[in-house]
């Protein structure tokens, strides 16, 4: 018995911290991953793998957090790909709800950019990025079904 009343606090605290430390959208979305991998056309030995987080709630996207990560042995190159991130994210700053980060070692970029669909102005998104090809529908959701079927339509797999 003096064993399980040492054990029950810290099970307690335990329980309390993963429950206190899960991001909300993993608490009350679904999530739905893809991924892609690609090579630069360019000759350069560039590798380039593409990730996607996709949290969803009853058929609608509700957040996306997307992760490119470019890898080359040349960081002339890898200079050049977190400069072109940066002149097109540039569009989207100001904009509440969607943020991208990108960081640089020697030999790779990443670049993590966040989405807010439940929150985000998509008026805004849309003027920024066009209403052609675009997911947002209508109504300023993004159905799930054409999110995913946009992703796929340039070579990501989903696990759905």
């Amino acid at each position: 018995m003096i064993k399980v009343r040492k054990i029950m606090p810290l099970l307690l605290v335990s329980i309390c911290l993963l429950t206190a430390c899960t991001p909300k959208e993993e608490r009350d979305y679904k999530l739905i991953k893809c991924t892609r991998k690609a090579q630069a056309t360019t000759g350069d030995n560039v590798e380039i793998n593409l990730s996607y987080k996709i949290y969803y709630k009853d058929d609608y996207v509700k957040k996306v957090i997307a992760t490119d990560e470019v890898r080359s042995s040349d960081s002339g190159v890898i200079d050049e790909y977190a400069s072109s991130y940066k002149k097109i994210y540039a569009s989207y700053d100001g904009l509440k709800h969607f943020s991208n980060k990108i960081t640089t070692t020697t030999n790779s970029m990443t670049s993590v950019t966040e989405i807010d669909y439940a929150h985000i102005d998509t008026d805004k998104l849309l003027e920024i990025e066009g209403k052609e090809d675009n997911v947002v529908n209508e109504e300023g959701k993004v159905p799930l079904k054409d999110f995913i079927a946009f992703y796929e339509k340039y070579g990501a797999e989903c696990d759905k």
